[in-house]
């Protein structure tokens, strides 16, 4: 058996009176000057360990909390960040702001009060006309502001409309058409918005792009296009002459044809930013609502569920099919329009410029 060093051996027959080992601390020639460290080391493991868990833990359970919250904002549209105000001035781009002025100073009949008479044609017109384009617009619509089966359809609608802060929701109707469209309608309350049933097939579960596709439209009412547009057709088509052959005719056609198209051109990349205002913005994501911009407007020209849609890629090859023909897109800009593709892809670019800079700012007041 082996004897401590503390006792008296009792074995006589150990002889040497050594031992099989020695304690902790102790070795056969004397006292161990490394076990107190390799203790002070042990003691400091053990306590040192479940400090560092702790630290971990903690580490982890914020990120998860962040990672969460990031998460949680871009599955739920309630927990991103909105302007507190909206104002048409934040979102009309510059060239719309100055021909919306002309506009409405022509349409008033305020240029040096000599115009008086077509405040009055104006009158009219929004008692006839606002009636007669609503009637023809909506005819093969059917409304369904109460219709449970377009539930997301409405609730979008009501979003946007309180984030843009609109005097009232418009209503909605649904059209039966093998075309993904979607329009607002009326040049006075009550205002309609119109989806066709295969807008919906293309976005009734893309609930983000839904939403920059009908706060764009309903952007159009919040910068007042739709009245102005209306009317201003209404009164060029008093003065525009298709039958007129003669020099002078031709040019006055070209210069209000031109004019028209641009300011329309104008007023999508209005609508736009409303659009990416209703989509939010999501903490951490800077490029999040400018990506759904992107996929909605690449889908709607498309037309199809099918495809996985490459925004980056897409975009690409437009910018490559415009640089490529840039004669055209000089002559078309000239003439005071864009090609389709050329047109998308400049709107694209005004709206990611103004999402870096402006909309930022927005976000911030």
């Amino acid at each position: 058996m082996a004897v401590s060093p503390f006792d008296p051996i009792q074995d006589e027959s150990l002889g040497d009176h050594s031992v099989d080992s020695a304690p902790a601390g102790f070795s056969e020639s004397g006292f161990d000057q490394a076990a107190p460290q390799e203790e002070a080391n042990s003691w400091f493991a053990a306590k040192a360990t479940p400090m560092v868990a702790g630290v971990a833990v903690v580490a982890g359970m914020l990120l998860a909390v962040f990672g969460m919250s990031a998460t949680s904002a871009v599955n739920n549209p309630s927990r991103r960040l909105y302007p507190e105000h909206v104002a048409a001035a934040d979102v009309v781009s510059g060239l719309d702001r100055d021909m919306s002025v002309v506009a409405d100073e022509l349409l008033s009949g305020t240029p040096s009060g000599k115009l008086e008479w077509i405040g009055q044609m104006r009158d009219f017109a929004f008692s006839g006309i606002n009636e007669a384009v609503s009637e023809w617009q909506l005819r093969e619509s059917r409304i369904v502001d109460e219709d449970r089966a377009f539930r997301g359809y409405q609730e979008s609608v009501k979003d946007c409309a309180a984030i843009l802060e609109l005097d009232s929701t418009p209503h909605m109707y649904v059209q039966n058409s093998p075309y993904p469209d979607i329009y607002v309608t009326g040049m006075a309350e009550p205002y309609s918005i119109v989806m066709t049933t295969r807008f919906w097939e293309l976005f009734g579960t893309r609930r983000d792009e839904l939403r920059f596709l009908i706060g764009r439209e309903l952007g159009h009412l919040k910068c007042d296009h739709v009245r102005q547009r209306s009317l201003l057709a209404f009164f060029v088509s008093m003065i525009y002459d298709e039958q007129d052959e003669s020099t002078i005719g031709r040019m006055m056609n070209w210069i209000i044809d031109a004019g028209l198209a641009r300011w329309c051109h104008e007023t999508e990349k209005s609508a736009d930013r409303c659009g990416l205002i209703c989509v939010g913005a999501v903490p951490g994501q800077p490029e999040f609502n400018t990506r759904v911009a992107d996929a909605a407007l690449i889908r709607l020209r498309h037309n199809s569920t099918d495809i996985e849609i490459d925004p980056d890629v897409h975009w690409a090859q437009i910018e490559q099919v415009q640089q490529e023909h840039e004669l055209v897109s000089s002559l078309y800009r000239a003439a005071g329009m864009t090609p389709s593709l050329g047109a998308t892809a400049d709107r694209r670019r005004d709206l990611h410029d103004w999402a870096s800079t402006e909309y930022r700012e927005l976000l911030k007041r």
